[in-house]
């Protein structure tokens, strides 16, 4: 594959190269020198702006109207912690949010990003997600301790039409830009609800715990049966918490981790529901129990033994779901997650490639949904970022830029050449 290439000095071997399914980098890496990057977020409106959220407390932000490379305002000091992600409060407005790994999310203005608006000090613990639901002006966070919580974006309060939510062994959350579908990721399976409803979800799902009903499925079980039939019990109790409702009707979406041996932890650690509501894509890696530990993975914890990004096809109607795509991918920096991304276009899904990036698409380049007898397959790769790619998103302007964060703390700008 071909390696990373200044845009300014195009070679004819670069581009003969990006037909065979290479990339070519858009522009300089923009270095602001303060740590791994966790996150990259684009203005969803203009693109013009890029948030980067670091490793040491840092939020940085570039404006591309300048130029230069380097950030128009760096804040060192955004939040106590690891700068995990953040989210506009509405399509064009200059407000935005952030969290960190503290569990609190603060709330700044573009136009005046030295102090934050506001200050949330949540018991999500952990943040992962931010998720702007504009329509209703609500913002939901949720974390590592298994709650989604809503504020309400005017007031920047605790939203009081709709109450915390709390799950268990809750990873990751998505909700669709529309916010009638939300993705929840547990440790080894997702659960769709669809016609969300914040409002009475808390009433509708009082006890939704799958994971612990997965537990009790796999004890009740013969050591001699498939892990399967346990998850077949799960998919009916899990469909059976919502029925006779007519809103937050759950079901169970099945990941390809599912079938790894008992000796294997697993975990999915990244999640991305693709613009049209109707693919979301997923990334996780399993830990081999069996192995003995060393001292220095009893301090960071053990390593991963494999790596996979999962695409899956949700049936309207939360009628189920069929896995469409299954991608091993290499496993580097271990102790970080890692964040995949849809492209604005419906066309591609970008996702971390050891010191890169990779892209995949149907056979024709068409849109995702219209998958049909066209395999998702990888379409083009990135390599030579310098060190191991953290997070990716794509421009919501320039359907093909997408910006990428490393653990060396550069951002690169990657445009694909077909």
């Amino acid at each position: 594959h071909l390696r990373c290439r200044s845009y300014e000095q195009p070679q004819p071997q670069a581009v003969q190269a990006s037909l065979l399914g290479g990339l070519t980098l858009a522009g300089p890496a923009l270095d602001a020198g303060l740590g791994s990057v966790f996150n990259v977020l684009h203005h969803p409106s203009d693109g013009r702006t890029l948030l980067a959220m670091y490793e040491r407390r840092a939020l940085a932000r570039w404006d591309f109207r300048v130029g230069g490379g380097r950030p128009v305002f760096v804040n060192r000091n955004a939040h106590e912690d690891c700068v995990n992600v953040a989210a506009f409060l509405g399509g064009g407005d200059c407000v935005f949010a952030t969290g960190c790994d503290s569990g609190q999310c603060r709330v700044w203005d573009l136009r005046r990003p030295g102090r934050p608006l506001a200050v949330l000090s949540t018991e999500a613990g952990c943040i992962k997600n931010l998720e702007c639901a504009p329509a209703s002006q609500l913002l939901m966070v949720s974390g590592f301790r298994s709650q989604l919580i809503f504020y309400d974006t005017g007031t920047l309060r605790l939203s009081d039409s709709c109450p915390a939510w709390s799950t268990s062994q809750l990873m990751r959350a998505r909700l669709h830009p529309d916010s009638n579908r939300l993705v929840l990721a547990y440790r080894s399976f997702l659960v769709l609800i669809d016609r969300f409803d914040p409002e009475t979800l808390a009433s509708d799902l009082p006890d939704f715990q799958p994971d612990a009903w997965l537990t009790d499925a796999l004890d009740e079980e013969a050591s001699d049966v498939h892990i399967q039939t346990a998850l077949l019990a799960l998919q009916r109790r899990v469909s059976d918490s919502s029925e006779g409702l007519s809103r937050n009707l759950a079901s169970l979406v099945h990941s390809g981790f599912n079938d790894r041996p008992d000796t294997e932890e697993v975990s999915l650690s990244s999640l991305c529901l693709h613009p049209s509501g109707c693919l979301v894509a997923s990334r996780g890696f399993a830990i081999d129990l069996s192995q003995p530990w060393r001292l220095s993975q009893l301090l960071a914890g053990p390593a991963p033994v494999s790596c996979s990004t999962y695409l899956h096809w949700l049936q309207p109607g939360a009628a189920g779901s069929t896995l469409i795509g299954q991608f091993e991918e290499p496993i580097a920096a271990r102790q970080i997650i890692k964040e995949i991304s849809f492209s604005g276009c419906r066309r591609f899904l970008a996702s971390p490639f050891a010191r890169g990036v990779r892209l995949f698409a149907n056979g024709r380049l068409d849109w995702l949904e219209r998958t049909g007898s066209e395999p998702v397959r990888p379409v083009a790769t990135v390599l030579g970022t310098g060190s191991s790619v953290v997070t990716t998103d794509f421009s919501p302007v320039h359907e093909l830029q997408l910006a990428v964060g490393t653990t060396g703390g550069a951002v690169h700008l990657v445009e694909p050449r077909f």
